[in-house]
Parts: C-alpha cells; structure tokens; sequence
C-alpha cells in the first residue's frame, strides 16, 4: 500500500482525475483540497493506493510525473509540542 500526497494539481482537478491519473486498479481513498469560498482545488490532494499482483509504485508514480504533477510520501508528525497540547502536568506529592 502507498500513501501519497500530490502537488501542481490544476485548479479544475476533482477526485476521480486523481484515480484516473493513477491508472491503478484499487484506489483507497482520494481527496483533493479545495478552497472553501470558490470551490476550486488548491492545488494539493492525497491518494492511497493498494498495489496488486503486477503493478509497482514506480510505475503509478510515473503516471503521475507524465501529467507534471509532484508525488512525495505521506507522512504523519508524531512529534507534539508540549506548549500546544496543554500546560504542564503537576504528579501528586506526599503530605
């Protein structure tokens, strides 16, 4: 399975040219983001693909490349800032 995100998208793109693009078989999931007031794609989507019996990651990213657009690995920030999720926590203490 691939997890991508996808720049350089024209700002006419809609899901389903996301999973045409790809060429592949089983898309999971598709998503463009849009811009709230105009409705139009921001320029960014993401796509999960489950890769079967004879296709390559190489292969559905080249697909990508051909149409000039950017594929680069999802990835999610495990890292949290302590200052942005709360204040300090204060352990109990002996009386």
């Amino acid at each position: 399975m691939v997890d991508w995100l996808v720049s350089g998208l024209p700002p006419t793109t809609e899901i389903r040219d996301l999973k045409k693009t790809s060429q592949a078989k089983h898309v999971i999931s598709a998503t463009v983001d849009e811009n709230n007031f105009t409705g139009t794609c921001t320029g960014t989507g993401r796509i999960k693909i489950r890769l079967n019996h004879g296709e390559s990651s190489d292969s559905v990213r080249l697909n990508f490349l051909r149409k000039g657009y950017t594929v680069t690995d999802f990835e999610v920030k495990v890292n949290k800032t302590p200052a942005l999720t709360g204040p300090v926590k204060e352990f109990a203490k002996e009386v």
